[in-house]
């Protein structure tokens, strides 16, 4: 008998829509939890740094359609010798153009951790995950918290 009852309310939480507001908050924790390690990561590299001029010498796409976007490829100085950044964005259309000069932020004590100083290389994924884990969040949990009443 109790085997029968266990069943019964295993399905009776699957079917009230628990568990959908159990996901909902799971996967919102999870997306806040990637936009706080996404801030945290630009806190690392930036609060100890220092800006550092470059030029944009070259726009690596990443088809031969270039449908998917470009990445920018960055020259600069540091402590008179040349370096190259490679941006971790590919966007369409490009964030940048060849030739212009753009800011980026070179952490002092690992020269080779460097951050373009631009929207979508800084904080795009941040506001994002922030955005759609709040939301989620809020659906789970407000959700969870109205059915206990």
């Amino acid at each position: 008998a109790s085997n029968e009852s266990g069943v019964q309310s295993a399905v009776s939480f699957m079917n009230s829509g628990v568990i959908a507001y159990y996901i909902f908050g799971g996967i919102g924790t999870l997306f806040l939890a990637l936009a706080a390690y996404f801030y945290w990561q630009d806190y690392t590299i930036t609060h100890d740094s220092i800006i550092v001029s470059g030029k944009v010498i070259e726009l690596q796409f990443g088809s031969a359609d270039r449908e998917s976007g470009a990445l920018p490829v960055i020259s600069y100085q540091w402590k008179g010798q040349p370096k190259l950044y490679y941006g971790s964005i590919y966007s369409n259309p490009p964030a940048v153009e060849v030739g212009q000069k753009v800011d980026l932020i070179v952490s002092r004590n690992n020269p080779d951790q460097v951050t373009l100083n631009i929207f979508s290389e800084r904080y795009l994924f941040m506001i994002v995950f922030g955005f759609l884990g709040l939301i989620f969040a809020l659906i789970g949990y407000l959700g969870l918290f109205m059915r206990v009443k």
